[in-house]
């Protein structure tokens, strides 16, 4: 990557921080040119620029706790472009999407750093199909999502875009491409995998923040520039309809909890400002926006995938640096991805998980912080016993909607009403299956719908 440096602060510190791009971090950027066999032009570099920079920033300023859990960032950029970032219509809609993502108030200035790359002329023949671009992070929705379209489009040449920006990630998205090759040898995939990364000096080592929130933005970002190299108009991300709009598990659940990294108004947003950008519109959607996740991993079953899904690693805490297991088994996106490997009827290796809540589990009583998510869990699914066809929605999932933006005042939620039944349904069932097994955990909705009246009858 070509050279560029980035200053930031938090406020309250009196200094800043001073990075550059090829000595504390990098953004393989020429990786993307040699894929694509076209240069990156100014505004798509810059582009990247600002996502790198936000990504190594959101990651280096620790965030408090509590009330003070927000924090307010200044950040200036070197740019090749910096009069197109510096115009109001262009740095409002960057940091709308920003503040809108990582909840946090980014002071942003940028300027002139035109250092680049020298730049060979190449010629591109762009392919006379149209192409599919999608992003690929090797996780569970990814694969069901990739699988799916594959099947439904075998010969619509297909590019899997990833950012690696964790050490095994490379080697389980090529292996996952490579299992899709050989159980569907007609399909057209291609796959990008670029490096995004610390260099780790002393100047950041050890000072991580654990949330991340604006990992999102730069993948997005990511596939917004190759959209763009493609000449495509859209951008696929796989993510289940329950994940997209990420219902709080329970009432004041904020944070790295409630990540909005596919919420429909986060994929307006950044759609806004890539094709301010771009000069030209470029939108990135949720294909399975109306199917929950159990039903996407199902349809990897009925279509003789099922391996794919067991490939994939949906864990927070990935790696564990574990002998067997890969995934710890008890955090938010573990549960997720094990309720939808259930309900597809996908069995998983005893191993797969440190604690397995829902087999043979190493935790054990009701008080075990191995399971505070899965009561987190079981309290979602209780307010959602109320929701009824043709009828209001809770009113907490109602202001949840409304409050970031799915819902205008008015609109009908009949859909999400749907989906939330059948996610709902889904988790009843395999309630039910653990009561057969003799888990105890089931039992805990009871306590867990005291806890919810009284949450909204503090929230109301």
């Amino acid at each position: 990557m070509t050279p560029f440096d980035i200053t930031f602060s938090k406020q309250g510190d009196p200094e800043s921080t001073t990075l550059t791009a090829g000595k504390d971090f990098h953004l393989d950027v020429e990786r993307i040119e040699s894929f694509s066999l076209r240069p990156l032009p100014s505004p798509m570099l810059d582009l990247l620029r600002i996502a790198m920079a936000v990504y190594v920033v959101d990651r280096l300023v620790r965030r408090g706790k509590h009330q003070s859990w927000s924090r307010e960032i200044r950040l200036t950029v070197g740019l090749i472009e910096p009069n197109l970032w510096n115009s109001d219509e262009i740095r409002d809609q960057l940091l709308n999407c920003l503040e809108f993502l990582t909840d946090d108030h980014w002071d942003m200035s940028f300027h002139l750093d035109d250092r680049r790359m020298s730049q060979k002329q190449r010629t591109f023949e762009m392919s006379q199909e149209p192409s599919r671009i999608c992003l690929y992070s090797g996780g569970l929705d990814s694969a069901a999502g990739l699988g799916s379209q594959i099947l439904n489009d075998l010969e619509r040449p297909t590019f899997p875009v990833t950012v690696w920006h964790q050490g095994l990630q490379r080697h389980n998205v090529r292996k996952q491409i490579k299992l899709l090759h050989n159980k569907l040898p007609a399909a057209k995939i291609s796959s990008l995998i670029f490096k995004a990364h610390f260099l780790w000096n002393s100047q950041v080592r050890g000072r991580e923040e654990s949330t991340q929130r604006s990992r999102a933005f730069l993948f997005m970002v990511a596939g917004i520039v190759f959209a763009y190299l493609c000449d495509s108009p859209e951008v696929e991300v796989y993510e289940s309809g329950v994940g997209a709009i990420n219902l709080p598990l329970m009432a004041g659940m904020t944070g790295t909890r409630t990540t909005r990294s596919t919420h429909p108004t986060f994929l307006r947003l950044i759609s806004e400002l890539g094709s301010l950008v771009a000069n030209q519109t470029i939108s990135i959607t949720l294909p399975f926006w109306n199917r929950t996740k159990g039903q996407m991993v199902r349809s990897l079953l009925q279509n003789g995938l099922q391996e794919l899904a067991v490939a994939t690693v949906s864990c927070v805490s990935y790696p564990l640096r574990e002998k067997q297991s890969k995934q710890c088994g008890f955090c938010p996106a573990c549960i997720f991805r094990r309720q939808a490997m259930i309900v597809a009827g996908i069995p998983e290796a005893s191993h797969t998980y440190k604690y397995d809540l829902f087999g043979n589990s190493d935790g054990s009583g009701d008080h075990s912080e191995q399971f505070d998510f899965l009561k987190a869990y079981l309290m979602q699914v209780s307010e959602l016993e109320h929701i009824q066809a043709g009828k209001p929605l809770p009113e907490r999932i109602r202001r949840h909607l409304i409050g970031t933006g799915i819902l205008s005042l008015g609109e009908s939620s009949e859909q999400y009403n749907r989906l939330l039944r059948e996610y709902r349904d889904e988790w009843q069932s395999v309630i039910n299956s653990a009561k057969s097994f003799g888990h105890p955990w089931p039992h805990w909705m009871e306590t867990g719908k005291g806890a919810l009246e009284g949450a909204n009858r503090a929230s109301a």
